[in-house]
């Protein structure tokens, strides 16, 4: 399940990050579809409120379709990110943040990215606009 992850260290000066329970990626399991969905929604975002009012290439290259499914595109922009924050290992993966404080997790950089680029939506992800009713509902919970 999805949800709002309360730091109290304010790592990156973020008060909390969007958080996932399962990893992302993972290709043993099924994964979740809620977190399938805000990782898709936090990387389109990230991308699409570019720096400057730019996408950084996005357009260029494979564009999201924000729902629970994990599919190629996505495997794509994970794989590149992972790159892009140097992330290691670079195992196609994000992984649920359990303890903040052990460095800087994929999924902590990409929240970090996009309330940098857009912090009004990213406060206020709950409300997107086109995400599923599941994942507003989990979005609601924090931790």
């Amino acid at each position: 399940m999805a949800h709002r992850l309360m730091l109290p260290n304010k790592p990156l000066g973020l008060p909390y990050m969007w958080n996932i329970d399962q990893h992302v990626g993972d290709q043993t399991r099924e994964n979740q579809a809620t977190d399938v969905e805000l990782v898709k929604l936090l990387i389109r975002s990230a991308l699409e409120f570019g720096r400057g009012g730019g996408t950084d290439g996005y357009e260029n290259n494979p564009r999201l379709v924000v729902n629970g499914e994990f599919d190629q595109t996505l495997a794509f922009w994970v794989y590149r990110l992972q790159f892009t924050f140097r992330i290691v290992p670079k195992d196609g993966m994000f992984s649920p943040v359990r303890r903040p404080a052990a460095g800087t997790p994929g999924l902590m950089q990409l929240n970090y990215v996009m309330r940098q680029r857009n912090a009004l939506f990213w406060a206020d992800l709950a409300s997107a606009p086109g995400i599923s009713v599941a994942l507003r509902t989990e979005l609601q919970r924090s931790v």
